[in-house]
């Protein structure tokens, strides 16, 4: 019984697995940002490329 609770007390002590989800957490909150930031931003983007691409003298755009 004793060891099972200095085991559960070194689990309870451990800082090593809250770091890990801290930085998963904060990983997903900067791609979800990205994925919000880049579709508010993607019929801008596209309308930009189009605009280029018909710019181009030579070649065809591949995106039609």
């Amino acid at each position: 019984m004793l060891t099972y609770l200095v085991t559960l007390y070194k689990l309870w002590r451990d800082d090593e697995a809250a770091t890990a989800v801290e930085y998963g957490l904060v990983i997903g909150l900067i791609a979800v940002a990205l994925i919000v930031i880049l579709g508010s931003l993607g019929d801008g983007l596209e309308n930009l490329f189009r605009d280029a691409c018909d710019q181009v003298v030579e070649g065809g755009c591949s995106s039609e």
